[in-house]
C-alpha cells in the first residue's frame, strides 16, 4: 500500500512546515472520472459568523479559499490545525459549520495505538499487523484494508500529536476486542472523546480560520477534468459560491452531494449511501480506484468504510484523529501545489 505523508515523522517535524506527500501531484495527474460541469463566477461570498470566538476571523468575507472544510467536527478541526502547521494561511481556510444541535460530538472512552513507548516499557508485545488483524476482525472483514492499514500505521504519531495538543492520557490498557493492551484513556478518568474535542476546539479557536456558522454544503463544483473547483454553501443569506483548491468533507450528511464526482460509496442493504472510500492520503477515490483531485474525506463520512460492521473499541477516536491529521497535511500540500499563478 502507499504510505502516508508523515507515517514515520515525529509530531515536532509535522509542525515544522509543508512536507512532500501524496498530494504533490497537480490536477494534471490522477484525474477523477466525473463528467464535466462548467462553473460561473457569481461574485457572491461566504460570510463567516460575526460571533466567531476570539482568535478566529470575524466578519471577513471570503470568496476564494485554499481549503474548504464541510464539517466543524473534531476531524475537521484536526485537519484545520494540521493544515496550518503545514504552512497554510489560516485566513485561506473556510469551515462550513451547521452548528447547533446538528453538530456531532466526539464520543469514545479510549484511543488505540500500537508499538508505542508505553507498550515497550510495560513489556507488551504488539505490532501494527496485530492491530490491523484485530480491526479487520471487529469489522467482519468489511473494512477497507488500505484505510485500516493507514489508521494502524498512524496510531503512534496520532497519539503523540494529541499529547502535543494538551490531551493528558493514562497508561496503556486492554480494551474489548484487542488481542493486547494498546488503548489509552483520559488521565482524569473522564470521557476521552470530550477531552480531545475540548482541546482541539481550544487550539482551533486560537487560529485565524474563517468559520461560516449555520451554513451547509449545498453543491460541489468541479472542472472539466473532474477536479474540485469550489463549493456552494447555503446559509442565512441564501446560497453563496466559494472557489477553492481542496475540499474536505467530514459530515456524513453530505455524501449524496458527491455522486457527480463518481466517488466510491459504501452502501447498506437497501443501496443507500453510508459513506465514502478514501485512500491512505484521505483522498476520495472512484469506483475504479482512481483519485478525485481536490476531494478528501475524514471523520463520520469515512467511518463505514474504515470500521466495517463494527468499530474495534478505541478505533473511533483513532480513526477520527489519524485521518483528520492526514487530510490536513494532504489538503495543504494539494492546495499549495495547485495555487493560482501570481
Amino acid at each position: 500500500m502507499r504510505k502516508k505523508t508523515y507515517a514515520a515523522l515525529a509530531a515536532a517535524v509535522l509542525a515544522a512546515g509543508a512536507l512532500a506527500g501524496c498530494s504533490s501531484q497537480n490536477t494534471e495527474k490522477g484525474k477523477g472520472t466525473a463528467d464535466s460541469e462548467g462553473t460561473e463566477e457569481t461574485g457572491e461570498t461566504a460570510v463567516p459568523s460575526s460571533e466567531a470566538q476570539e482568535g478566529q476571523a470575524e466578519g471577513a468575507e471570503i470568496s476564494d479559499a485554499d481549503i474548504v472544510i464541510a464539517g466543524g467536527d473534531a476531524a475537521g478541526m484536526a485537519a484545520a490545525i494540521q493544515a496550518v502547521a503545514e504552512g497554510t494561511d489560516p485566513s485561506k481556510i473556510l469551515v462550513l459549520e451547521k452548528g447547533g444541535a446538528e453538530k456531532s460530538a466526539l464520543s469514545g472512552e479510549s484511543f488505540n495505538a500500537a508499538d508505542t513507548d508505553e507498550q515497550a516499557e510495560a513489556g507488551i508485545e504488539d505490532s501494527v499487523d496485530a492491530f490491523i488483524t484485530d480491526t479487520m476482525a471487529a469489522g467482519g472483514g468489511k473494512n477497507s484494508q488500505e484505510m485500516v492499514e493507514h489508521m494502524a500505521e498512524s496510531g503512534r504519531e496520532a497519539l503523540v500529536w494529541l499529547r502535543d495538543q494538551g490531551v493528558e492520557l493514562s497508561g496503556v490498557t486492554q480494551a474489548e476486542g484487542s488481542s493486547v493492551a494498546r488503548s489509552y484513556q483520559a488521565a482524569d478518568g473522564g470521557n476521552l472523546g470530550e477531552e480531545i474535542e475540548a482541546k482541539l476546539q481550544e487550539k482551533f479557536d486560537s487560529l485565524n480560520v474563517n468559520v461560516a456558522e449555520n451554513t451547509e454544503l449545498a453543491q460541489v463544483l468541479y472542472g472539466a477534468d473532474g477536479e474540485v473547483t469550489g463549493v456552494k454553501g447555503k446559509g442565512d443569506k441564501g446560497e453563496q459560491e466559494i472557489t477553492c483548491r481542496a475540499l474536505l468533507v467530514t459530515d456524513v450528511d453530505y455524501i449524496d452531494l458527491l455522486e457527480d464526482l463518481a466517488v466510491s460509496y459504501v452502501t447498506d442493504e437497501s443501496g443507500a449511501n453510508k459513506g465514502i472510500l478514501v485512500d491512505s492520503c484521505a483522498n476520495a477515490v472512484t469506483a475504479d480506484g482512481g483519485e478525485i483531485p481536490g476531494l478528501y474525506g475524514a471523520g463520520a463520512v469515512i467511518d463505514a468504510a474504515l470500521h466495517g460492521d463494527k468499530a474495534l473499541a478505541g478505533n473511533e477516536l483513532t480513526g477520527t484523529i489519524a485521518f483528520g491529521m492526514t487530510a490536513g497535511t494532504e489538503t495543504a500540500i494539494y492546495a499549495q501545489d495547485n495555487a493560482p499563478e501570481a
